[in-house]
Parts: C-alpha cells; sequence; structure tokens
C-alpha cells in the first residue's frame, strides 16, 4: 500500500479535517510521510465570475482568494501551524500548496513573488478553472454549456489543456494533479482532446514533472 500522500486539504480550504485530525489519521494509517497542500486559488475577478453563484453555493467559498497579500499572509500563518502540531508526531510532515494557474496577465509575477516569501515546501499544479481568451473572466467546466457554442466550448477546453502547459513549463510546480479534471464539463471527450493530452505529457516528460493519477 501507498504509505503517503501529498495531496492532502484540511479545513483550511474544503477539506473535513483539522491538521491535527490530518495528521494523526497518516500516523495510524502507518504513512511515512504526508505532505499538506491545501488549495492556493487566486484571481482578482473571483467575485466577478459568471460561475461565482455555483462556486459559493456548492465549494468552500473562503477557499476563493483575489489578493495574494492577504493570502501570504494566512498561509505563512497555516504553514506555522501545519509544522507546530507536526512536531508532536513521528511522521515527516511537509507543507504545501495546491495552484490553480491563473493566465491573466501580471499573476505569474505576483506568484512568484509570494513563492519567493511564503517558504513553503512544495506546490502542485492542477486546474479547477476554465477562462476566457485573456484569462480575466473564469467559470467552473460544468457553466459553459450555459454560455457558450459547442464551438466555443471546445476552444475553452484546448485553452485549458495550453494552460496547465505553460504552468508546467514554468518549472515552478513539483507534480500535476487530475490532469483529466475537465471530465466535468459536458464537452469534454477523451479522443478528441486526447492530443491536447498528449502534447500536456510530452512537457511533462520533458520539464521531468511527474503527474498524480487519481483513482475517483
Amino acid at each position: 500500500m501507498q504509505d503517503y500522500t501529498y495531496h492532502c486539504h484540511t479545513n483550511f480550504s474544503d477539506g473535513k479535517s483539522s491538521v491535527k485530525e490530518m495528521i494523526e489519521k497518516a500516523v495510524n494509517l502507518g504513512f511515512k510521510e504526508i505532505g499538506i497542500s491545501d488549495h492556493l486559488a487566486i484571481h482578482k475577478n473571483f467575485l466577478e465570475s459568471p460561475s461565482w453563484p455555483r462556486f459559493s453555493e456548492y465549494y468552500a467559498p473562503h477557499i476563493y482568494r483575489t489578493d495574494f497579500v492577504s493570502t501570504l499572509n494566512e498561509f505563512q500563518r497555516h504553514a506555522d501551524n501545519i509544522r507546530l502540531v507536526a512536531d508532536n508526531y513521528p511522521i515527516k510532515v511537509y507543507v504545501g500548496a495546491e495552484v490553480d494557474y491563473m493566465p491573466y496577465a501580471g499573476w505569474l509575477d505576483e506568484f512568484i513573488n509570494f513563492k519567493e516569501k511564503a517558504g513553503l515546501d512544495y506546490y502542485l499544479t492542477g486546474n479547477h478553472y476554465v477562462f476566457n481568451s485573456n484569462g480575466e473572466t473564469l467559470f467552473h467546466p460544468r457553466d459553459i454549456p450555459l454560455l457558450f457554442s459547442r464551438k466555443e466550448q471546445e476552444e475553452i477546453i484546448h485553452n485549458h489543456f495550453n494552460t496547465l502547459i505553460s504552468a508546467v513549463k514554468t518549472g515552478l510546480f513539483d507534480f500535476l494533479g487530475h490532469l483529466d479534471f475537465m471530465r466535468k464539463a459536458e464537452v469534454y471527450n477523451l479522443e478528441y482532446f486526447f492530443a491536447d493530452i498528449e502534447e500536456l505529457l510530452k512537457t511533462l516528460a520533458e520539464q521531468n514533472i511527474p503527474a498524480e493519477i487519481n483513482t475517483k
């Protein structure tokens, strides 16, 4: 059995358990290591998204953040708490973040600045959102049939994979999570988007970055 995991969320983002409960469970399962990687989802226009009603109703609304400054302070406090709790248990605990790579102008520079200051151990990426052409507006993948033609939806999903490729090429992330998340989109078809996935896998190999395999 796998005796580690690095993709875990606590109630700091959309998990159900506290840091203490997560670490205790890992110890009870006989894990050698655990990485806690709560969501780092920052987009300046979250509240203006046509999908905001869905985000706020069905997901943990406090994970959607609009600026890096306040988020940095909160993540640093969260990291300090994780490390403080971890000192009480016989297991190696890493502190990370699951980052949605946002493709609008200026986001990447702000993230690099955040990364330099935050002092986290690792970062994974794996986008949960899709975007308009300039990245200024974001949508939940289940909402795009309500807003776009089928051709436009297909282009949005193509752009999603291009965004993941861009994220991987930065070299800022340690691994990629749930590369098949766009199964949530009505227009998604594995055969139709297989070339996009192949290009993403090729980029991962070139960058020597692993991809997480989920069994959900």
